[in-house]
């Protein structure tokens, strides 16, 4: 950011100098920068199912920025037509995008989709195409939610369920609790990156927030014997190239000792693989 804005406003490329970027490159050891708090499956599902009618804009907004990664400005530019209501799911697309390259996710929930369905049909009887109405006194105004309205959403989420530090609970609340459910329930690299429109995987893995549910998944990983899986593979037996059939031998017994594959052909050959014992 500041190589940029000195390169445009001061046509001064500080590329150039070496002990400056040495110097900021020292500077920037240790910095941990600030990262909006995230929402557990718990907090979700009580806010949907517990609060008031009132709340009905936040609910659409926790459910679409959670099922598509989406950013608060994101939230802010979607129009009526991006989204697509079927009768037990709903496609959205949203064409305006920070990369300019337009995402589509799915709602496939059936709650969350009656939550949708449920505003849709009050939006109707109002005019215009922006998506994010205010609600009061029981009725959709004309008056749509603002950049800043838009962000404050978590926060006022947060307040409702009584959380500690809302102030945490920024505009990319959203987004962060979106990444953070998917890798938690098993989502890999490529799922992540295609959920949110991330071109980077050290950008997308960033947003992925630290969780009980996930340092236990990892604890239990860990705790586990590497032998529980073998054990449990039965005898393997895949045909080769040339008729050739490979023969993969598992018993509990040489599992500490080794693994033998036997390729039967014209030539027969059994090939031993031995693990050692490191202390």
């Amino acid at each position: 950011m500041l190589k940029s804005t000195l390169n445009l406003k001061h046509n001064v490329d500080i590329s150039k100098y070496c002990k400056l970027i040495a110097y900021l490159k020292k500077q920037n050891v240790g910095y941990q920068p600030k990262k909006s708090s995230i929402f557990t499956k718990e907090n979700i599902e009580n806010f949907l199912k517990n609060a008031p009618f009132e709340f009905l804009p936040h609910k659409v907004a926790l459910v679409i920025g959670i099922s598509g990664a989406c950013r608060s400005d994101e939230l802010f530019k979607m129009k009526t037509g991006d989204i697509d209501l079927q009768q037990h799911r709903a496609i959205i697309v949203l064409p305006n995008t920070k990369t300019y390259q337009p995402r589509s996710f799915v709602v496939a929930n059936t709650e969350w989709v009656e939550i949708l369905k449920c505003y849709i049909d009050l939006r109707k009887n109002v005019e215009g195409d922006r998506f994010f109405l205010q609600l009061r006194h029981g009725k959709l105004t004309k008056q749509p939610y603002g950049h800043n309205s838009i962000a404050q959403l978590p926060k006022k989420i947060a307040s409702y369920l009584q959380l500690n530090n809302v102030n945490t609970y920024t505009g990319h609340c959203f987004r962060r609790t979106s990444a953070t459910l998917l890798v938690n329930s098993g989502g890999d690299i490529i799922n992540l990156k295609k959920l949110g429109g991330w071109r980077s995987s050290t950008v997308a893995e960033s947003y992925v927030g630290s969780s009980l549910d996930g340092q236990l998944k990892i604890a239990s990983m860990l705790s586990t014997e590497d032998t529980t899986s073998m054990q449990n593979m039965p005898n393997i037996s895949v045909p080769g190239p040339s008729s050739q059939q490979f023969h993969f031998s598992n018993t509990k017994e040489n599992l500490h000792q080794g693994i033998s594959l036997h390729v039967e052909g014209r030539d027969n050959t059994t090939i031993n693989i031995y693990f050692n014992k490191t202390s």
